[in-house]
């Protein structure tokens, strides 16, 4: 019976794992406020891979102030810089992921959440960590430059820093997926291309260092 929740905990996280992070290499994962048309979006996406030279940005981003996010119903929180924009996910995805720029969120910071329908231990996180890498397998041209995993009380932790391709361009993520009883957080930090990470760090690590679940 140990056996077959382990199993089942292993496969839940492979599954959720593949499905958001292809979503979110596929720019479909989230449902903006303010949507382009397809037309706009591909002509975009071309000229950020192909057609435009990215230049890398000087100093750091001014922090004008922070605001509180919280979230009564998965009973979650963290600050975010005032001035970033909200989007809410796709249908039948919860959460929320906030973005320096109304009109592209390729540079986000999100948390997704649900439940995954069974209560997690500290004995299932060797099962955890090799989900938790098979799903990151799925990524085209990944790069894992530092991954870690630990239990603080009743939270379990997996995350990993790491680089992979989306169509021509380069993303970099910082990722963490928490555990908490039956409850899973999926929380990613990522900028455009590796210099825009870089250049939002401070800021995103803002946000991925305040957040608190209850």
């Amino acid at each position: 019976m140990i056996q077959q929740n382990r199993t089942i905990v292993k496969a839940c996280v492979v599954c959720h794992l593949r499905k958001c992070l292809v979503a979110q290499t596929r720019r479909w994962g989230y449902n903006p406020a303010k949507q382009r048309c397809d037309t706009c979006s591909r002509a975009h996406d071309h000229a950020r891979g192909k057609g435009e030279v990215q230049v890398a940005r000087q100093g750091t981003p001014a922090f004008t102030g922070l605001v509180l996010h919280r979230d009564k119903k998965w009973r979650f929180k963290f600050w975010y810089p005032d001035g970033w924009h909200r989007f809410s996910l796709a249908p039948g995805h919860e959460g929320v992921l906030y973005a320096p720029e109304r009109e592209d969120y390729a540079t986000s910071f999100s948390v997704e959440a649900k439940d995954i329908g069974m209560a997690t231990q500290a004995s299932d996180l060797p099962d955890l960590k090799e989900g938790f890498l098979e799903g990151l397998q799925s990524l085209e041209g990944l790069h894992i430059e530092w991954q870690d995993a630990w239990v603080v009380g009743a939270l379990i932790g997996l995350e990993a820093k790491y680089t992979f391709r989306a169509g021509q361009a380069t993303r970099k993520r910082w990722v963490r997926l928490l555990y908490q009883g039956s409850r899973q957080f999926h929380v990613v930090a990522q900028g455009a291309s590796p210099e825009d990470y870089d250049y939002w760090l401070p800021m995103l690590n803002e946000m991925m260092m305040t957040l608190q679940i209850d």
